[in-house]
């Protein structure tokens, strides 16, 4: 047993918030006009990974999830959308002044 296996039941709080953000940006974004089809995919993959790593909650499922290349490109879109969407909301507070 190594060390992030010990450490990772620690984080399940963690990443049941994560879970309901991932949720929460998918909603965000449609409300600013972006396709609900192509966020609600990227959602769902991006919920499959973290209830795979909740699930497994060891070093090597972590890993496998994130390594993985479907994964880890569904994951790298969700990073941008939510880059995406600090960006959006910057720019409307901006301007709006």
């Amino acid at each position: 047993m190594n060390n992030l296996t010990l450490v990772l039941p620690l984080y399940k709080p963690l990443l049941e918030r994560f879970r309901q953000l991932t949720y929460d940006l998918k909603d965000q974004l449609v409300k600013l006009g972006y396709q609900e089809f192509t966020l609600e995919d990227v959602r769902d993959v991006v919920i499959e990974i973290i209830d795979n790593i909740r699930k497994e909650g060891d070093e090597k499922c972590l890993i496998e999830n994130f390594c993985s290349m479907p994964y880890s490109e569904y994951f790298v879109a969700y990073l941008r959308y939510k880059i995406l969407l600090i960006l959006t909301i910057f720019f409307n507070n901006y301007f709006s002044l």
